[in-house]
């Protein structure tokens, strides 16, 4: 079958109620956000730094992949890398993310940069898994993540903001990639909430502050 790839740019996209539909069965409906968090992205602002990538077979949504380019950091931060249960197996989770990566090093080369500083993603903790299942899915990522040059920041308790006003913060692990050291994770963390939390999920400027002193990221 022949696979293809697609940036979704307007929420009037055929494919994007096939990605909601993908979002819902793949994700806990405690960790979903709200569908009209992702239409925020492609509006405004959000807009000039989103990416909102699907990957197709035959026209049916088989991946997807969102993402944030934070230029004040000149880092790229992916929210979500989600593939069909149907077609896994196949090296597509890989593939979607290679797609994701080049598109946000493209970004940072617009932007005036010779690359990216830095990419970074959240991803549940171990330790936080209820059932066996949960943690063995928990291990599954973090392999996953780290064959592809992705490591846990431990110099950062890093804390998920509510998803939607009126949630909960969650603590995470923080994920990042890259070729040098860097020399503050506290700046990709405030920007993180700026341009992902507060921006596209409406968060109050508050709360993210608050969560941040409390991050105690170096």
């Amino acid at each position: 079958m022949s696979l293809r790839w697609e940036f979704i740019t307007e929420e009037h996209s055929p494919y994007i109620s096939q990605v909601f539909s993908l979002y819902d069965e793949i994700f806990p409906i405690e960790v979903r956000e709200p569908h009209h968090v992702f239409r925020n992205g492609l509006h405004g602002e959000a807009a000039k730094y989103y990416y909102f990538l699907v990957g197709i077979e035959e026209d049916h949504v088989v991946s997807f992949a969102t993402a944030h380019y934070l230029p004040d950091v000149n880092t790229g931060f992916i929210v979500y890398l989600a593939t069909s249960p149907t077609v896994q197996q196949r090296g597509l989770g890989s593939l979607t993310l290679e797609v994701m990566e080049n598109k946000l090093q493209e970004a940072a080369k617009k932007a005036g940069n010779h690359s990216l500083r830095a990419l970074a993603l959240e991803t549940e903790r171990a330790e936080d898994a209820h059932t066996v299942e949960e943690r063995v899915d928990s291990d599954k990522r973090q392999r996953f993540f780290k064959k592809h040059g992705y490591k846990k920041a431990t110099e950062c308790a890093y804390v998920q903001p509510p998803l939607y006003p009126g949630g909960q913060p969650v603590p995470l692990y923080l994920l990042l990639k890259t070729q040098h050291a860097l020399s503050s994770v506290q700046e990709i963390v405030a920007s993180m909430y700026r341009y992902k939390y507060e921006t596209v999920n409406e968060i109050d400027s508050k709360v993210l502050q608050a969560l941040l002193a409390g991050n105690a990221c170096k």
